[in-house]
């Protein structure tokens, strides 16, 4: 008979954020009860403190999802920029005391030498925990992070973070990306068609859907150069499978929502690249690709050293971007080949190993959006390529975007199109009586996450 744990899904799980306010003052009354005999513990106390407060909003992000905790001390640097509380690897005992007194269930992690393979202990609050949690009345997402909360953050190549020193670069940036978080984190941003807390990826990984999982980073790779990528959020987690099956249901604001697309530049941006004419045939569903499917092949094919690698690395990738058996055939290779030789004029360059930066320009174009609107406080979100803004602020936003192409792009002049999300039953109604006239298009759970963020 298989265990319970074989049942459950470890990879939806997040990691422990250290940069949230340990002073949240909803949490006093819960924390007095439950700390107990460790209440003389100063050290102890804080890193208790950190671990129940993500635990509640790990829980609260939805039921299902794991806390990932390391129990190893070189998963710790209390040193760092980027761990304001000073978190340290006491965790490990805080995490033990929790489980000794029945309040987390506990999934220890593992390593595999033979096959390569590892996880992370997991944990989530135990039934006793969950209980305690239902009483605390919910704090608003922009509440939760640390008055010295790094958002602007530089890794290796290994994706480990690392240590820089400030500049007025670095301080520009980091004010321009502080003020962006302060906006979305105050703006109500959802898919009213889903019914659950999270979405389903195409790999069938689950995102969850959540005021403090809109925390927005600008990740630069080994040094500040010329642009970071645009992660960390909801949104940026999502993989091209969901986001074609959503694009045109996210809404801001409950409010008429439209999106434009910077793939409509794609081939212009590789032209110069490339310094040759590059025509692609990117007419939404040619050959059973869309446009974004396209694209990510042709990005693989770039980067590839090798043919061997592209088709290993397609085949890996291909429920994450939506090219299932019926797109691929039995034979996935031919149907790759048929594409290369479709579009030659860009796959003559492939499997040379060149470093295209499509998604460094396309973070540039947006930091340099945000920047432009930081004064006007206009809310705007960055999935993948496209670009998300409420209908009311078109021309505003649209303006702006085309001045930043021209000069990203060398153009004279251009004119982005853009895309209406779906039409909900928007009016001049009240809050409250959209909700009734509309209950058919919206989800229990968006109106219930929609209704506490207005309350709060």
């Amino acid at each position: 008979m298989k265990n319970d744990s074989d049942k459950l899904d470890f990879n939806f799980s997040r990691s422990l954020d250290f940069q949230k306010d340990l002073n949240l003052n909803n949490f006093s009354d819960t924390f007095n009860i439950l700390i107990g005999k460790c209440k003389n513990d100063v050290l102890l106390l804080r890193h208790l403190k950190l671990l129940l407060i993500e635990l509640y909003y790990c829980w609260n992000e939805s039921e299902d999802q794991f806390l990932k905790v390391s129990m190893s001390k070189r998963g710790y640097r209390a040193n760092s920029r980027y761990n304001p509380n000073k978190i340290s690897s006491y965790t490990i005992r805080a995490v033990r005391h929790l489980h000794a007194e029945g309040l987390i269930d506990f999934f220890p992690g593992f390593y595999d030498s033979k096959r390569r393979i590892s996880r992370l202990t997991r944990i989530r609050a135990s039934e006793v925990l969950r209980e305690h949690f239902n009483k605390i009345r919910k704090i608003p997402g922009w509440k939760v992070n640390h008055l010295k909360r790094e958002y602007l953050l530089i890794s290796n190549k290994n994706k480990e973070l690392i240590e820089y020193s400030d500049n007025f670069k670095t301080h520009e940036i980091r004010d321009i990306i502080v003020c962006y978080n302060d906006l979305i984190l105050k703006t109500f941003f959802d898919i009213p068609s889903i019914e659950k807390k999270f979405i389903i990826r195409g790999d069938n990984r689950r995102v969850a859907i959540a005021d403090t999982n809109s925390t927005t980073d600008y990740i630069f790779t080994e040094a500040i150069n010329s642009s970071g990528e645009f992660k960390g959020s909801w949104w940026n987690k999502l993989d091209i499978h969901s986001i074609n099956n959503f694009k045109r249901h996210f809404i801001i604001n409950h409010e008429k929502t439209n999106h434009i697309d910077l793939l409509d530049f794609f081939s212009i941006f590789l032209s110069q690249k490339f310094e040759t004419k590059i025509n692609l045939d990117l007419n939404p569903n040619y050959k059973g690709l869309n446009v974004d499917q396209k694209i990510h092949l042709i990005l693989k094919g770039l980067h590839s050293s090798k043919a061997d690698s592209f088709y290993r690395s397609i085949n890996n990738d291909k429920r994450k971007i939506g090219m299932d058996f019926e797109i691929l055939g039995s034979n996935s290779k031919d149907f790759i080949d048929r594409f290369i030789k479709t579009n030659y004029s860009i796959s003559k360059f492939f499997f040379k190993g060149y470093f295209v930066d499509w998604s460094k320009f396309v973070s540039n174009v947006f930091f340099e959006l945000i920047k432009q609107l930081a004064s006007a406080k206009i809310p705007v979100y960055l999935i993948k390529e496209k670009i998300f803004y409420q209908s009311i602020m078109e021309k505003i936003v649209l303006d702006k975007i085309n001045v930043i192409l021209e000069k990203a792009l060398n153009l004279k002049k251009i004119n982005i199109q853009s895309q209406p999300c779906y039409a909900y039953d928007f009016g001049d109604k009240s809050f409250f009586g959209r909700l009734i006239l509309s209950k058919n298009k919206f989800s229990a759970r968006y109106l219930k996450r929609r209704q506490s963020f207005n309350s709060i």
